[in-house]
């Protein structure tokens, strides 16, 4: 799956490097195979990568490269996660 949708919501990869979900009806509790590799994200949406993890939610990427999307926030209704940060003040594709 490179694209998804359904009604008001829709879900892409782009390759493996990132993943985004959108749901406009402000709920959206699905696993999806994102592409990445396996390891665990930041949410950036919620917020960046911190020296101890991450400023939101850590969803994790099994190795398949599925991943639980979980949205149930009107404020910020978007899904997002990508490989390449810098961790600790280190570059890696993952925490």
């Amino acid at each position: 799956m490179d694209f998804w949708t359904e009604g008001n919501q829709a879900a892409w990869r782009r390759g493996n490097k990132g993943f985004v979900a959108i749901s406009n009806h402000n709920y959206l509790d699905q696993t999806f195979n994102t592409g990445l590799p396996a390891g665990d994200y930041c949410n950036v949406i919620e917020g960046p990568a911190t020296d101890t993890g991450c400023e939101g939610n850590v969803v994790n990427v099994d190795g398949s490269g599925n991943a639980r999307v979980y949205i149930d926030n009107a404020d910020a209704p978007i899904f997002a996660i990508h490989v390449g940060k810098y961790y600790m003040n280190q570059f890696v594709d993952s925490f």
